[in-house]
């Protein structure tokens, strides 16, 4: 999984490997998103950690985060 810059200061995370960590399809969790019953969260590093950013998706009563690093590699992941 990769964090690619889209335009300035926006990020894209591909939708296919967010919903497959969920355990849902991708198409459930664009719906959701488009609905407003998925939260989607960038948060970008700071202080030591400039240049690298962190997105969390909260669908339901799951989750998934990952923190990216500066070149958009996925180095850590979380799922509940």
């Amino acid at each position: 999984m990769r964090l690619d810059p889209d335009l300035p200061r926006s990020w894209i995370v591909d939708p296919e490997d967010v919903a497959h960590r969920l355990g849902v399809s991708t198409t459930a969790l664009e719906r959701c998103v488009i609905e407003g019953n998925a939260r989607v969260l960038i948060v970008p590093g700071s202080l030591a950690d400039v240049g690298s950013s962190r997105i969390t998706v909260h669908l339901y009563d799951g989750g998934w985060q990952g923190t990216f690093d500066q070149s958009g590699q996925l180095v850590a992941e979380h799922v509940w």
